[in-house]
């Protein structure tokens, strides 16, 4: 993923294929596609190549449609407007998150997980987000709690981490509510492509409309395409998940001194793998050091928007397991 601005406008986010390409040397593209439900695969088509993509025999056939939910909400194709969703940033003020839609997603892969209970029908589901910080705070909520459930699977990802991969429900959780219509690098389209066509049977996009319409993006172009559809759902019409949102309280999965705590464990760790016990050194002090900078800074509750002395630290705690590497190496 390219973040900077500058290596964007350079081309930098240009793939080998497009490269090759562009360079005129002879192309094949894929006409037909075997995967998604046509309701699923009908907006992507549209929108990335023109209509020129054919359904496979065996996703127009009927047996392909599945039901894993009652409600016309989660049909094969749905946007649901989490319209009272907050963005937030995470405690290094780098990424995004959005505590409303975590609680929707963590509900309704519950719900999804009791209906599989019942059924006895395998069922795999993907939750995918643009943003690490929705991702990890996706992560933590979730834990291992669906680890042992037969025939019931979970996999939470960035889009970049669920490139290739494909899954029978797919939600994305956008993230992104803000009156202007910001949404960065939301608006690449070759990610948007990416998190739109990884499902097979159902696809459950999560976002806030007003923000993702006034973003001139793609993503106004599907919550436009979703309301002429008639797949446009506001989350309070499923009681389940309005309630959640409103027991949810949101803040992130751990408090920012639990973060620094384990973050500090972490550290503590590796460095002691890498410092020798036979001869005396100062990267016990130093490290012992940075541990009540870090729990001082931690009692002055860290603020998103002033990260500089958080991300310094950071790299000094870098810095120091480089050097303590090196001598390692040296040593042996």
């Amino acid at each position: 993923m390219v973040q900077s601005k500058v290596c964007e406008q350079a081309d930098f986010g240009k793939s080998l294929f497009e490269r090759l390409s562009s360079l005129g040397h002879k192309k094949h593209l894929l006409n037909v596609q075997y995967r998604m439900h046509p309701s699923i695969s009908r907006f992507p088509n549209a929108m990335f190549y023109n209509n020129k993509i054919s359904d496979g025999p065996n996703v127009i056939n009927k047996s392909y449609e599945r039901r894993y939910l009652d409600g016309r909400m989660y049909g094969t194709y749905s946007f649901i407007n989490v319209k009272h969703g907050k963005e937030v940033f995470d405690d290094w003020g780098r990424s995004r998150m959005n505590m409303a839609e975590v609680a929707v997603v963590l509900n309704i892969v519950k719900i999804l997980s009791k209906a599989t209970a019942t059924t006895g029908r395998p069922l795999s589901v993907g939750v995918i987000s643009p943003y690490k910080a929705q991702v990890v705070a996706l992560q933590d909520r979730l834990g291992k709690t669906y680890e042992n459930q037969r025939d019931f699977t979970v996999k939470v990802k960035s889009i970049d981490g669920f490139q290739g991969s494909e899954e029978d429900v797919i939600i994305i959780s956008t993230v992104r509510s803000s009156n202007h219509g910001s949404i960065g690098f939301l608006k690449n389209p070759r990610r948007t492509n990416v998190a739109l066509t990884r499902a097979r049977h159902c696809l459950w996009v999560l976002g806030n409309e007003p923000t993702l319409s006034k973003s001139r993006s793609i993503w106004g172009k599907l919550v436009e395409d979703a309301k002429d559809r008639g797949c446009f759902y506001n989350v309070d019409e499923d009681e389940r998940l309005s309630n959640a949102i409103k027991q949810s309280d949101g803040s992130p999965s751990f408090t920012r001194t639990e973060r620094k705590e384990a973050f500090t464990a972490k550290m503590k760790a590796k460095v002691a793998v890498v410092d020798s016990p036979k001869k005396p050194s100062k990267s016990k002090y130093r490290l012992k050091q940075l541990d009540l900078d870090i729990k001082c800074e931690s009692s002055k509750s860290w603020r998103a928007k002033k990260p500089q002395k958080a991300n310094s630290m950071v790299e000094e705690l870098s810095d120091f397991m480089a050097s303590s590497l090196n001598l390692s190496a040296l040593d042996g």
